[in-house]
């Protein structure tokens, strides 16, 4: 005898009620904690403007607020080496696979600011300290101390040659020379000028230096 067909629901049994029920929890549990649909920006790019620049834990990332569906504010990754400020209009995009939106753009006509350097790592010296610079080999290069006249830059090589291509342009209060040893010389392929309130050569009343 053929057995009666039947109902779908009675050959799949308890287990395809189940996986059903499992996907659609799953799906439900994505929707509610998907960072995207938290901050309510769908996959587009908005402007929004930065509100603080300084995660309290987290590098790279920012406060942005910005305007849809109502105000949102959320902090948010940055593409790296953006330099962005508190006050700053940004671009914030939010891919459709990435599980939280992304800022990717500064944009510089809002205000105008001079480039800021981000401090990088430090080494602290005790005034009888000194950071001494060698080669692999055991070579001492260079010597950095302090002074009670302040630091101190020394080269511990005999001879030393400092080139670079371009201009070098060397300031201060005052400049002072001195060969303790040997000639002094200035070579130049073009003019050489001397330019002050009075030139003196060969003056006894100058202050030593060193």
């Amino acid at each position: 005898m053929e057995q009666a067909a039947r109902p779908v629901g009675d050959i799949c049994g308890a287990a395809d009620t189940d996986t059903e029920r499992s996907v659609l929890r799953q799906l439900l549990t994505n929707e509610q904690h998907s960072p995207v649909a938290a901050t309510g920006l769908d996959s587009t790019i908005v402007m929004g403007e930065c509100t603080d620049e300084r995660h309290p834990s987290l590098y790279g990332r920012v406060r942005v607020c910005w305007q849809q569906n109502g105000r949102q504010e959320a902090w948010l990754p940055s593409l790296h080496q953006l330099s962005i400020r508190a006050g700053d209009r940004v671009l914030i995009a939010s891919p459709e696979n990435a599980l939280e939106p992304v800022v990717i753009g500064v944009v510089d006509g809002s205000r105008t600011r001079a480039p800021q350097a981000r401090s990088g790592p430090a080494l602290s010296l005790q005034r009888d300290e000194s950071l001494l610079v060698c080669t692999r080999e055991g070579q001492e290069l260079l010597e950095v101390y302090y002074e009670e006249s302040g630091p101190v830059l020394k080269l511990l090589n005999r001879d030393v040659d400092i080139e670079m291509d371009g201009d070098l342009r060397i300031s201060a209060d005052s400049i002072g020379l001195l060969a303790r040893r040997g000639e002094a010389q200035v070579t130049a392929s073009g003019d050489v000028v001397i330019n002050g309130e009075t030139v003196r050569v060969n003056c006894e009343n100058t202050r030593p230096l060193g």
